[in-house]
């Protein structure tokens, strides 16, 4: 996946290469810093994140639970796209 800026600058625009047509979510800045720091962490060779400590990360950054981000459009792009895989 790759940020990009967005005119406005409270938010970035992540996107999700695939084969036939790349995916551009529109997210607010802190969240795409967020998800830049969370996924530069999730390599494949590396192991595995757990729900709790997820939790414990997202709140560092939020001071609140990671539930609305789980339901959300955003996370179900980012599970579909392979990036995020949870022990």
């Amino acid at each position: 996946p790759a940020f990009m800026s967005h005119e406005d600058p409270q938010f970035a625009d992540l996107i999700l290469p695939s084969q036939s047509e790349d995916e551009v979510l529109t997210l607010p800045a802190q969240l795409a810093e967020w998800l830049t720091n969370l996924l530069s962490q999730l390599v494949p060779e590396e192991d595995e994140i757990s729900y709790q400590e997820l939790d414990e990360y997202y709140q560092q950054y939020f001071d609140d639970n990671i539930e609305e981000l789980i339901n959300s459009e955003v996370w179900s792009a980012l599970r579909s796209a392979g990036l995020i895989v949870l022990r």
